[in-house]
C-alpha cells in the first residue's frame, strides 16, 4: 500500500491543472460560440438592411431571419471544433460564402486543423481561411454607407463613411493572422509532444538495450566460468572413471565407475546445453529437452542401483502433449526431491508418486522416513528454493517440511499443454 502513496500524490497533484485546463476549454467554448453568433448576426443584420431598400421589409426581416439561424448554428457546432474540426472548417466557409456571415467561424475551426493534420492539408486550410475572409469583409466593403459593419460617421456633417481599402485589408490579415497563429502556436506544442514522446520511448528502448547487453554480459561471464570450471571438471571425473573401469577386476566397481563416466557425461550434455543457452541472447530462460515418463522412470533406477531402496508409481496421461518447460520442471522437481530424502535418510526407503493428466493436472509427492539423528527441521535451501521458484513459474505451488515423522516434498501444478510453451496453465 505504501508503494502506492506516490501515484496518489502525483494524481493529486494533477487534478488541480486538469481541472484548470477544463475549465480554460469551457471558457474558450463560450466564447467561441458568442462571438460566431453575434459577428455573424451582425454581418447579416447589414446584409438585411442593404437589401430593403429594392424588396421591402418582408424581405429584409426573412433574409435577417436566415441570418440569424445560420450564424446560430455555425456557433453551435464550434463546440465540436477540436473533434471535427476539417468538416466544420468547410461547411462553415461554405455558409460564410453563400451566406453573409462573417468568417471567424471558419477561422476559429482553422486554427483547429493546422495542428491536427499534414502540412498539406495544413496550407490547403490556410488558403481556404483565406479566401472566406476575403469573400466576407470583400461583401461588406461593397456594401453602401450606413448599411456597412466598420463604418464611420461624422456627427457635425452628418456623413457616413466606410472603413477605407487599406483597413479592410489590414483587418482581413488581422483576423486571418489571429487563426493562423492560432493553428501555428498548437501545431508547435503537438509536435514538441510528440517530440518529448519519441525521446521519452527512445530513452526507454536504450535502457532497456543497455539491461540486456549488461544482462548477456553476465550470462557470458556466467557461461565462460562454468564452460572452464564445472565441465572441466566433470570431463575430469569421465575420464577417470573410464580409466577405472578399464583397470579395475572388481565388478562391482566396473559398474560404479560405469554409472559415474554416464552420469558425468550425461551432466556434461546438460552443461554444454546450458551454456549455448546463456550465449544465446534470443533465449531468455533454460529449459531443457523434453523430459518423458522415462526419463523419470532412469532417475529411480540409477537411485536403486545407488543402493537407495524406492517405491514408484510414476502415471503421466497424455505426457506427449505437455509442454517442455512443464516436464523439465516435473523431473527437476522429483530429481532435487529424491536428493533431499536421501540426505535426511540415507537408509530409509524412499516413495515416488508423480500422477497427472490434462484434466487433473500434476501431483508430485516425494517421501521418506526421517532417521532419529537427522534434524527434522524444515530446510531452506537452494535446492528447494528452487524447486519453488520452478512450481510457481507454472502457477503451481510446492511445500516441502516434516509430516508425521516423514519428509515429504508435495508439488502441485497445472497442466501446460505443449502449444503454450511459456508455461501458462490451459
Amino acid at each position: 500500500m505504501t508503494a502506492q502513496f506516490p501515484q496518489y500524490i502525483a494524481a493529486a497533484q494533477a487534478r488541480p491543472h486538469a481541472n484548470a485546463r477544463r475549465s480554460w476549454d469551457r471558457f474558450a467554448t463560450v466564447c467561441a460560440v458568442s462571438s460566431v453568433i453575434f459577428l455573424g448576426t451582425a454581418f447579416s443584420a447589414f446584409a438585411a438592411e442593404s437589401s430593403g431598400d429594392s424588396h421591402g421589409l418582408t424581405a429584409r426581416a426573412a433574409w435577417a431571419f436566415l441570418g440569424v439561424l445560420a450564424s446560430t448554428g455555425a456557433g453551435t457546432v464550434m463546440v465540436w471544433r477540436a473533434r471535427y474540426s476539417w468538416t466544420i472548417m468547410w461547411w462553415v466557409g461554405v455558409a460564410a460564402l453563400v451566406l453573409p456571415l462573417d468568417p471567424l467561424g471558419t477561422l476559429l475551426a482553422m486554427g483547429w486543423v493546422i495542428p491536427s493534420t499534414t502540412r498539406r492539408r495544413a496550407v490547403l486550410a490556410a488558403a481556404w481561411g483565406a479566401l472566406v475572409t476575403v469573400v466576407a469583409l470583400g461583401r461588406d466593403f461593397l456594401r453602401h454607407p450606413p448599411h456597412v459593419l466598420f463604418s464611420m460617421k461624422d456627427y457635425d456633417t452628418g456623413v457616413e463613411s466606410r472603413l477605407p481599402l487599406l483597413g479592410y485589408v489590414v483587418v482581413a490579415i488581422m483576423m486571418w493572422g489571429i487563426g493562423a497563429a492560432l493553428g501555428l502556436v498548437r501545431r508547435y506544442r503537438a509536435d514538441s509532444v510528440r517530440s518529448q514522446t519519441r525521446a521519452a520511448e527512445t530513452e526507454q528502448v536504450a535502457v532497456r538495450l543497455r539491461s540486456q547487453l549488461e544482462r548477456q554480459e553476465e550470462r557470458d561471464l556466467i557461461a565462460r566460468e562454468m564452460h572452464d570450471t564445472i565441465a572441466h571438471e566433470l570431463s575430469v571425473i569421465s575420464l577417470h572413471a573410464s580409466a577405472l573401469e578399464v583397470v579395475t577386476q572388481d565388478e562391482a566397481a566396473k559398474t560404479s565407475a560405469r554409472a559415474v563416466r554416464r552420469l558425468a557425461n550425461r551432466g556434461l550434455g546438460e552443461l554444454r546445453s546450458l551454456i549455448g543457452s546463456l550465449r544465446d541472447s534470443t533465449v531468455d530462460g533454460y529449459v531443457g529437452p523434453p523430459r518423458s515418463a522415462e526419463a523419470l522412470a532412469r532417475i529411480v533406477d540409477e537411485a536403486r542401483a545407488a543402493g537407495v531402496r524406492v517405491q514408484d508409481h510414476i502415471d503421466i496421461r497424455s505426457g506427449d502433449s505437455l509442454a517442455s518447460i512443464a516436464s523439465s520442471a516435473i523431473y527437476r522437481i522429483v530429481q532435487e526431491s529424491m536428493t533431499n530424502a536421501v540426505r535426511h535418510s540415507s537408509s530409509s526407503p524412499v516413495t515416488v508418486t508423480v500422477t497427472g493428466s490434462p484434466y487433473d493436472g500434476i501431483t508430485v509427492i516425494v517421501a521418506s522416513w526421517l532417521e532419529e539423528q537427522v534434524n527434522a527441521s524444515v530446510g531452506a535451501g537452494s535446492g528447494i528454493i528452487g524447486m519453488q521458484e520452478r512450481a510457481r513459474a507454472l502457477g503451481g505451488e510446492l511445500r516441502a517440511g516434516v509430516e508425521h515423522d516423514m519428509w515429504v516434498v508435495r508439488a502441485r501444478l497445472p497442466w501446460c499443454p505443449a502449444e503454450d510453451g511459456n508455461g501458462a496453465s490451459s
